[in-house]
């Protein structure tokens, strides 16, 4: 037999069920229209109209009424900061640091990686850019998730005329000329080269097994930028990540671990 029991909440045992229009007060005040900007004093508190005019973010119902429905608690309260940082500033897209938004959102790391999959997953944010000051985050509305005009109610900026780029072809090679050979002398040593993430990762995981490489790849780029938001050394990270590899030390979390604390950085919020 289970010892679960029902915990009641705080203050509700000191309610009890009775009509609606028992209470003649409480029955008054829901009956007030938009045109009595009044409040009643109510078993010592003040209840009645309060008009928020400053220092607020517009959120239209359709996100109340036809998104966060379909999210979980934890892609909601995401969503909600993210809607706060574009909408809240009259854009429709923000730039953020992830250890930003987890402290905000009070996720851990692992919880905001699911959230925000769980977004991309809806079609609620994509995902544009990154850099050291953050990810560039598009934010759609519930109606343009749909494939559909926001509405009315959104006052969308004009889109700019501007010339339209060039596609770059390549050169067409005369017939008989032979294809050049690739050289691949970088694949393991990308040092010859502006090193970047793309390069470092796939440097990386070729340190790895062949059956790891396709999602060690994916992980090393979370944890390559990530530690490039916190202000961490590309060349340091790529450095560090290699020596670890080359030990053998490549088990997911423990790596993760591992990285942070050889760069010293701070863990990030749970």
């Amino acid at each position: 037999m289970s010892s679960y029991y029902a915990r009641p909440v705080p203050g509700s045992a000191a309610l009890k069920t009775c009509r609606l229009d028992a209470d003649a007060a409480l029955a008054g005040l829901e009956q007030l229209d938009a045109g009595q900007f009044e409040r009643r004093r109510v078993g010592g508190d003040a209840l009645g109209r309060a008009v928020i005019r400053d220092g607020f973010v517009p959120v239209l119902n359709q996100v109340f009424d036809e998104l966060l429905p379909r999210l979980s608690p934890i892609e909601q309260v995401l969503y909600l900061q993210l809607y706060r940082r574009s909408y809240g500033e009259e854009r429709n897209f923000c730039r953020v640091a992830r250890r930003e938004l987890c402290r905000d959102a009070g996720l851990s790391l692992r919880r905001f990686n699911r959230a925000l999959a769980g977004l991309v997953r809806h079609g609620a944010v994509a995902l544009l850019q990154r850099n050291r000051r953050g990810t560039f985050y598009r934010v759609r509305l519930p109606r343009e998730i749909s494939g559909q005009q926001p509405g009315s109610e959104v006052l969308l900026g004009r889109i700019e005329q501007t010339a339209e780029q060039p596609v770059r072809t390549r050169p067409e090679r005369g017939p008989g000329r032979p294809r050049p050979a690739a050289d691949r002398s970088h694949k393991m040593q990308p040092d010859d080269r502006p090193l970047t993430v793309g390069r470092a990762v796939e440097a990386l995981s070729g340190l790895l097994p062949p059956a790891q490489r396709r999602a060690g790849a994916l992980e090393l780029v979370q944890e390559l930028t990530a530690a490039l938001e916190e202000g961490a050394d590309l060349a340091a990270v790529y450095d560090e990540a290699r020596a670890l590899l080359g030990a053998g030390r490549f088990d997911g979390e423990q790596f993760a671990r591992a990285l942070r604390q050889r760069l010293q950085l701070d863990r990030a919020p749970e």
